[in-house]
């Protein structure tokens, strides 16, 4: 799985998905695998990430945006600890502040 998400820094990490055909918004709330998450206000169901834009989501589907310095809008196909892989595959690292050089911002709380 990879080093998983710091339990701290979790529920910062804003994730999009559908509720009854709707896109919102909703922060993770536990990791329970590489790419399976529980979400606040979402009761016990379990999310997959995938790397589609909201509008794609199917139910049980959710995806994490991701900002690079050339304001470019990256879908995350697989996050961790430290890094996260993009929906070109491309490895990056992150952080929730301003994106720079290779380092994106991870869509967040605080944005």
């Amino acid at each position: 799985m990879g080093r998983p998400i710091n339990k701290r820094i979790l529920s910062d990490v804003v994730a999009d998905i559908l509720v009854g055909g709707t896109p919102t918004t909703a922060t993770i709330a536990k990791q329970v695998g590489s790419k399976r998450f529980q979400l606040a206000g979402q009761g016990t169901a379990i999310f997959t990430l995938v790397a589609k834009s909201v509008e794609d989501l199917a139910a049980g589907e959710m995806s994490i945006r991701a900002f690079a310095a050339d304001e470019s809008t990256l879908l995350v196909a697989k996050i961790t600890q430290r890094k996260l892989t993009s929906s070109n595959n491309e490895v990056r690292a992150w952080s929730f502040a301003a994106p720079v050089d290779a380092v994106v911002q991870v869509n967040n709380s605080g944005i």
